[in-house]
C-alpha cells in the first residue's frame, strides 16, 4: 500500500501511460511498421534460395555392351549408379522497376513515422487528461468540504429559527423554508461527494491503481494568466505539431502511392537478373571420392524483362484512386485545421470569461470578509444575532462553492488549450 500522500501528478501519468492498452496496441502498430520496412527494404536486395535432392534408384541400369567377333566386349554405357544427387543455387535481383521499390520503402517509413507520432499524441492526450482528474479532484474535495460546513450551518440556522417559532417572534413559513434548505445543502453534499467519488474511481481505472483519495498529492493551481489566441492558434496549427504533422505525413503516404501506381502503368518495363548455379552426380560433393569427375556443372545467366501491355483498365483506375486518396487527405488536413482552430478558439473565449469571474470571485470574498468580521464584531458586543451572522457565512460559503466550481473549470480550459497548443 503506497504511502500518504505519496502518490503525485507524475507518478499517476506514468502509471496511466504504462495501463494504457491503447498506448500499447500503437506501440504494436508502431512495431509491425518498422517490420514493414524493413520487408520492403528486403525486397531491393537479392532473393537467394538452395535447392537440393537425393534419389535413390531400386533398379539402376546395368552396363550396356557391344561384343564383336573375335574381339572382347566393349562397354558402350556404364552401369547406372542407385543414387543420384543434385545440387541447385538461383540468385534473383530487380535491376529496374521505375522506381516502385524506392517508394515502397518510402511509403513504409512514412507510416511508420504515423504510427510513432499517434502514439505520442495519445501520450499526450493521457498526461492532459490525468491532470484534468487529479485537479478536479481537488476542487470537488474542497467544494466538498466547503458544502459540509454550510450544510452544518444551515442546521444551525433551522434550530434558531425554530427556537424564535416556539417563542413566537416568526411564523412557520420560516421554519420550513430554513429545513427546506438545509436539506437541499445535504443533498448538494451527497452530491458531490459522488462526484468526487466517480472522479476518483475514474483516476484509478486511468491509472490502473487501487487509489485512495488520502494517498494523493494534489498540485498547486495552474498559473492562469492572460493569453493571446492568435499566439495560440499558431501554436495549435504549427506543421510541428503531432496532428498537424500526421496530416502532413498522410499526404506524402498518398502522394507516394500514387507514385507508385503510376510505376505500374503500361509499357514501362521491369528489368530483372537472374543466376542459376547447380552441379549433378551420382557421388555426394566433398564426402565422396571422385565427386568432382562424375559430376556435371551449370551456370545460367538470364536478365529477364517484363512489361504489363493491358489488364482491362486496372493499372489507370488504380492511378485515379491514388489520386483522389491524395484529395481527400488534404481536404481531411483541413478539416483538422478547421476542427483544431473551433475547439480552440472556444476553449480560449471560455477561459477568459472564467478569468474575469475568478477576479471577480476575489474580491467578492473580499467583501464578504469585510463584512463577516464586521457582523462577527457586532454580535460579540451584542449588537447583532447568531442568526445574521450564519446567513452570511451561507451566502459566504455558497460563493466559495461557485468560486472552486470555476476553478475547476478553468483548470479544465488551460490543461485543453495546452494540449491542442502541444505544451502539455
Amino acid at each position: 500500500m503506497a504511502g500518504a500522500a505519496s502518490l503525485d501528478l507524475a507518478a499517476l501519468q506514468e502509471a496511466a501511460l504504462g495501463h494504457s492498452t491503447e498506448i500499447r496496441m500503437l506501440r504494436i502498430d508502431e512495431q509491425k511498421s518498422m517490420i514493414d520496412v524493413s520487408s520492403a527494404q528486403a525486397a531491393m536486395h537479392p532473393q537467394i534460395s538452395l535447392q537440393a535432392s537425393g534419389t535413390y534408384l531400386a533398379n539402376p541400369m546395368d552396363a550396356v555392351e557391344m561384343t564383336l567377333p573375335n574381339m572382347p566386349p566393349v562397354t558402350v554405357m556404364d552401369a547406372q549408379e542407385p543414387q543420384w544427387y543434385q545440387f541447385g543455387i538461383k540468385v534473383n535481383q530487380s535491376l529496374f522497376t521505375w522506381g516502385k521499390l524506392s517508394r515502397s520503402v518510402r511509403l513504409h517509413r512514412l507510416l511508420a513515422e504515423t504510427a510513432s507520432l499517434q502514439r505520442s499524441l495519445k501520450e499526450q492526450e493521457i498526461r492532459t487528461r490525468t491532470a484534468v482528474l487529479l485537479h478536479s479532484l481537488k476542487h470537488l474535495r474542497r467544494m466538498s468540504e466547503a458544502a459540509v460546513q454550510q450544510h452544518a450551518t444551515a442546521l444551525r440556522l433551522s434550530e434558531i429559527i425554530q427556537e424564535s417559532y416556539e417563542q413566537g417572534f416568526v411564523v412557520e413559513e420560516e421554519v420550513i423554508t430554513a429545513q427546506l434548505q438545509a436539506a437541499e445543502l445535504n443533498i448538494a453534499v451527497h452530491e458531490l461527494r459522488r462526484e468526487q467519488s466517480m472522479v476518483l474511481l475514474e483516476l484509478a481505472e486511468l491509472t490502473g491503481m487501487q487509489l485512495q483519495e488520502e494517498e494523493l498529492r494534489f498540485p498547486p493551481d495552474p498559473p492562469h494568466r492572460g493569453m493571446d489566441l492568435d499566439l495560440l492558434l499558431e501554436a495549435a496549427l504549427s506543421d510541428k505539431r503531432e496532428p498537424m504533422e500526421i496530416m502532413g505525413v498522410l499526404e506524402q503516404v498518398r502522394a507516394t502511392a500514387e507514385q507508385i501506381s503510376r510505376g505500374s502503368l503500361y509499357w514501362k518495363p521491369d528489368i530483372g537478373l537472374q543466376i542459376e548455379a547447380g552441379c549433378q552426380g551420382a557421388r555426394f560433393p566433398f564426402l565422396e571420392s571422385g565427386w568432382y569427375d562424375e559430376s556435371g556443372y551449370s551456370l545460367n545467366v538470364t536478365v529477364a524483362l517484363e512489361v504489363k501491355l493491358w489488364d482491362g483498365g486496372r493499372a489507370v483506375q488504380d492511378i485515379r484512386t491514388s489520386r483522389l486518396e491524395r484529395e481527400a487527405a488534404e481536404v481531411s488536413a483541413e478539416k483538422t485545421r478547421k476542427e483544431i482552430t473551433r475547439e480552440l478558439t472556444d476553449t480560449y473565449l471560455k477561459y477568459t470569461v472564467l478569468l474575469s469571474r475568478m477576479e471577480y470571485n476575489r474580491l467578492k470574498e473580499q467583501n464578504f470578509e469585510s463584512r463577516r468580521a464586521a457582523a462577527q464584531r457586532q454580535y460579540d458586543a451584542g449588537a447583532g444575532s447568531e442568526a445574521d451572522l450564519l446567513i452570511l457565512q451561507l451566502e459566504s460559503l455558497g460563493h466559495a462553492l461557485r468560486s472552486e466550481q470555476d476553478a475547476l473549470e478553468a483548470a479544465s480550459a488551460y490543461f485543453t488549450m495546452q494540449f491542442l497548443t502541444g505544451e502539455s
